[in-house]
């Protein structure tokens, strides 16, 4: 499993609201170093582009759990794309499924090598809807 020296390469805590539609996407980015720039800055970015990672052929596992018991899978709800999208889109019948309270969540990525990646980790809150239906 590959975290470069971290406990995920995001440390993220999420808020889940049941019976609403959760939805976030994020990048995944590396920073290439072009030997030919000319930058002169004193930055650690001087001469650095971000490249996407091609996430094309990648699989993504993502699970919420408490106290070692499942409670949500999610890795069917997860879509990555050759742009390096990862975004993560839970609908209302998903979230009013889920136990309010909180848990402990992690989202990784494997590649096509086999190389597991733990793209981020933290905590998730899940939380009921205030409004309601009327009957």
């Amino acid at each position: 499993m590959t975290t470069l020296g971290r406990a995920a390469l995001l440390a993220a805590d999420l808020i889940i609201i049941a019976g609403a539609s959760n939805r976030f996407r994020l990048q995944w980015a590396r920073r290439v170093r072009d030997d030919t720039a000319t930058d002169d800055a004193d930055s650690d970015d001087a001469g650095c582009t971000l490249t996407p990672v091609d996430l094309t052929g990648w699989t993504a596992r993502m699970q919420l759990r408490r106290d070692d018991e499942l409670i949500a899978d999610l890795s069917d709800l997860v879509a990555l794309d050759a742009a390096g999208h990862v975004t993560v889109a839970i609908d209302p019948e998903r979230s009013t499924a889920m136990d309010p309270g909180t848990c402990r969540y992690d989202l990784l990525l494997a590649a096509p090598d086999g190389t597991v990646t733990r793209f981020m980790a933290g905590v998730a809150l899940v939380e009921p809807a205030v409004s309601k239906e009327a009957a």
